[in-house]
């Protein structure tokens, strides 16, 4: 990932406000719903590709312990 791959991330879910929500949706022009938001937000802004639905989202990463979060 980028340094601020976070600042550049927030700024693009950012630019999507007002995109309505639909139910499988994955795009600004038809809606997003909230897996499909993630997916765009990450590919866009720091070209993290991402599985499309929650159940596969929650699989990827490093797991971090509690003493670790910041």
């Amino acid at each position: 990932l980028c340094l601020n791959c976070s600042e550049q991330s927030l700024a693009s879910a950012y630019e999507l406000v007002g995109v309505p929500y639909r139910l499988g949706g994955a795009s600004p022009e038809t809606g997003f719903d909230c897996s499909g938001f993630v997916q765009h937000v990450f590919q866009r802004s720091c070209r993290l590709e991402l599985p499309r639905t929650a159940q596969e989202q929650y699989g990827v990463g490093t797991e971090v312990g509690r003493e670790e979060l910041q």
